[in-house]
This record gives structure tokens, sequence and C-alpha cells, in this order.
């Protein structure tokens, strides 16, 4: 019985924990910034920024549970993994350059990749 009340309270302390990282990530934010004549492109821009704390979160989280695993191999993977991530949420026209690099590559140099 008190195993289960612990396995209870964790779930309650994690429930907490995930409800506090979304009103800290949504609602303590300066959305109000965004109010202008171009809505569309604003409301955008601040969902990038929105994906992008919440992405940095979850792989932060992943990555600790990864060290205190001691799964050395995972926690890398989750790094690299997760920087490139982030590069893209925040800057999505790199997407473009890196393909166009990595074409390169495999052609030599020789094609333009468009």
């Amino acid at each position: 019985m008190e195993k289960q009340t612990k396995k209870l309270n964790m779930r309650a302390k994690k429930v907490l924990v995930a409800l506090a990282t979304f009103f800290t990530c949504f609602m303590c934010n300066g959305c109000y910034v965004y109010a202008s004549t171009n809505f569309g492109e604003n409301i955008g821009n601040w969902f990038l920024d929105q994906l992008f704390w919440v992405a940095l979160c979850i792989l932060g989280f992943l990555f600790v549970g990864c060290l205190a695993k001691k799964a050395w191999v995972a926690a890398v993977i989750i790094f690299i993994g997760g920087a490139i991530i982030l590069v893209i949420i925040k800057a999505p026209e790199q997407l473009y350059n890196i393909g166009l690099n990595l074409w390169n590559i495999v052609t030599n140099g020789t094609g333009t990749g468009e």
C-alpha cells in the first residue's frame, strides 16, 4: 500500500512540474508585444519562439535523465540531435543552406542544388 502511495505522489509531482513548465513557457511571456497590423507573421514568430523554449526544456530533461542513468552514448546523441533541432527551430532558413552544402559534398561541388 505504501509503495502505491509513493508512486502516486511521484506522478503528482511530475504533473506539477509539467504544469509549472507549461505555464512558465506560455503564460509568463510578453505576447502582448506582438499586437500589430501584421498579425499572421507575428503569431508565427511567437509560436516559433515558444517552440524553441519547449524543445529546450524537453531536451534538457532527456539529457539530464541520460546523465542520471549514466547512458553516455544516448546523452551525446541527444545533445547533438537536440542542437540540430534547436538550430532548425530558431533559424528555419538554415535548413536550405545545410541541404545545399550536403548536396555539394555529395556531388563534389559540380551540382548547384537547384
